[in-house]
């Protein structure tokens, strides 16, 4: 990848970028890696523990590799 590798420019090391230009940057990059949200698909195919776990508030996330992920919301 041109301009991110460890020599020449880039838009994440040069001190005019604005913080909002980078962090837009690296936010699309992870959403990209968090999957898509399946929930009501499952809400009545999945098993037992996956339409318990839909009932408790979470989510049934589909990742770009093929696999599940029961998410849950998390409370600070």
């Amino acid at each position: 990848m041109a301009g991110f590798s460890g020599f020449g420019n880039s838009p994440m090391r040069d001190k005019d970028t604005l913080y909002s230009t980078v962090k837009d940057a690296s936010n699309s990059l992870t959403k990209t890696g968090q999957g898509e949200d399946v929930t009501s698909k499952y809400k009545k195919t999945g098993n037992k523990k996956t339409r318990d776990h839909i009932a408790a508030g979470g989510k049934v996330m589909l990742m770009p590799n093929g696999s599940l992920v029961l998410e849950t919301k998390t409370t600070i």
